[in-house]
């Protein structure tokens, strides 16, 4: 769970971060290389459930709003 919100910008729900979960042991087990080609499909969101987390990380509060949202991810100035 924290390492795809820490690494990826990605709050995925349970069974995202399960996924995650198994294709890190495939790889530490030998199943997948450098080589191999995976997509993993993160569905959903953990915002119904951040209480996990929400210590570890620094969440940042912004308004509910389309412009707001752009500016801070820099799209509008």
């Amino acid at each position: 769970m924290s390492l795809l919100a820490e690494h990826a910008g990605v709050f995925g729900e349970n069974g995202s971060d399960v996924s995650l979960g198994a294709l890190r042991r495939a790889v530490e087990e030998g199943e997948l290389g450098g080589e191999d080609r995976v997509v993993l499909v993160v569905t959903g969101d953990r915002l119904k459930t951040p209480g996990p987390v929400e210590a570890r990380l620094d969440p940042i509060g912004i308004d509910a709003a389309a412009d707001t949202v752009l500016e801070r991810l820099g799209v509008l100035t």
